[in-house]
C-alpha cells in the first residue's frame, strides 16, 4: 500500500519540473542527472531534490532513482544543503517551510512550531 502521504514514482509533471530547473541553472537534464560536482549543475540537482520533496511529495527514494542517484542518503543531503543556502540568501519562504517528516505527521504540530523557532533563532 504504501505510505499515503508521499507519491510513489516521478513522472512527466516532475521532468518538467526538472527541465524548468535546468534551464534556470544553465544546464541540461542529462548534467543533473549525471554524477558531476561542478558547482552550478550540484546546485541545480539539489533545488530539484527539494522541489519534488518539498513542493511533489515524491519519497526521498524515488527522487534518488529518479535523478540517477543509488538511494535515499544523496536526496535528504541535497533536501538540507538547497534548504541552508536558501536560509542564507535570507529566503523567507523556505526558512519557515517544514522539513522532512515534519510535514507530513500533524500531530507533531506544536513539536514542528518549537523546533522551527529555535532554527530560526540558529539561523538569525
Amino acid at each position: 500500500m504504501g505510505n499515503p502521504y508521499y507519491k510513489a514514482a516521478p513522472g512527466a509533471a516532475a521532468l518538467a519540473l526538472v527541465e524548468e530547473i535546468a534551464e534556470k541553472h544553465g544546464t541540461s537534464i542529462a548534467e543533473i542527472r549525471g554524477g558531476s560536482r561542478v558547482r552550478n549543475i550540484a546546485h541545480a540537482r539539489q533545488e530539484a531534490m527539494y522541489t519534488l520533496a518539498m513542493t511533489q511529495k515524491y519519497s526521498y527514494m524515488a527522487i534518488g532513482l529518479f535523478l540517477g542517484r543509488s538511494d535515499h542518503r544523496a536526496t535528504t543531503y541535497g533536501v538540507m544543503a538547497h534548504r541552508a543556502r536558501a536560509i542564507r540568501a535570507g529566503n523567507p519562504a523556505i526558512a519557515a517551510a517544514p522539513v522532512g517528516w515534519f510535514n507530513v505527521k500533524p500531530v507533531a504540530r506544536d513539536l514542528q512550531e518549537e523546533l522551527l523557532a529555535q532554527w530560526r533563532e540558529m539561523a538569525a
